[in-house]
């Protein structure tokens, strides 16, 4: 089944309930629309087919996260959880993460130069979402997540020169790159083709973007302004990379 939504679907093509709706609003029913993905539910790890996906939210105080299930599996639902529970939000054993490398055009803010450089476009989880309460809301932040390792969170630009502390890029010799970012256990990867390495090894890095809106198996001209809506919409977070 091809990931992605369809022009048929309604117009929320998910299931919540009553609590999940009041609590994040049109804006932040939006934002969940825009940043979960279903493709494999989080409770049995089958493929979602034909009915809509659950929402399942689990909170302590002001954060949480929003996860896909089929109905079946996991009805729609909103849990608070006590701050000191040991119960973990959602299993990552069916986590979907999607990446892919590819060089893109910039230009530099000094000298407005044109240039391409190689980028790592990630969405660390298609089906679930970090969340935190804002002004009496609830919204996905999982640019707000990744922020706290350094990324820059972009704006009008992303600052792509602003290197992201702790993180080591390795690139092996089938040309796949990885990236370790900060304190987290696990790294982003993708294949690359040989232009992208050769870019790589000249600059002495890559530049890694992260955002739960990105859909990195889209067509390349359709990733492209889908990815430059995001940074001025501050859905993305990225920076450099050094080779390690």
């Amino acid at each position: 089944m091809p990931w992605g939504r369809h022009k048929n679907e309604p117009p929320f093509p998910f299931l919540v309930d009553d609590i999940t709706r009041e609590a994040f609003g049109s804006a932040g029913l939006r934002g969940l629309a825009t940043n979960l993905w279903p493709h494999e539910c989080q409770t049995c790890g089958r493929e979602f087919v034909g009915a809509r996906p659950a929402v399942h939210v689990e909170v302590r105080e002001s954060g949480g996260t929003a996860t896909l299930h089929h109905a079946d599996c996991h009805p729609a639902g909103w849990d608070e959880l006590a701050t000191t529970s040991g119960r973990e939000s959602s299993s990552t054993a069916t986590l979907s993460t999607i990446s892919c490398a590819l060089l893109l055009p910039t230009v530099g803010e000094q000298t407005g130069v044109e240039s391409w450089r190689p980028f790592l476009l990630v969405n660390p989880g298609l089906e679930q979402v970090a969340v935190v309460k804002d002004d009496g809301h609830w919204r996905v932040a999982t640019v707000d997540y990744y922020a706290q390792f350094g990324l820059n969170t972009g704006g009008e630009v992303l600052r792509l020169g602003d290197g992201i502390p702790n993180a080591i890029a390795s690139l092996d010799d089938r040309g796949t790159i990885t990236v370790m970012l900060g304190d987290l256990r696990a790294g982003f990867a993708a294949e690359c083709e040989p232009e992208v390495v050769d870019r790589i090894r000249e600059l002495g890095g890559i530049v890694l973007v992260l955002g739960s809106v990105l859909r990195p198996d889209h067509d390349t001209l359709d990733l492209v302004h889908e990815f430059a809506d995001a940074i001025q919409a501050r859905q993305v977070a990225g920076g450099w990379v050094p080779l390690g």
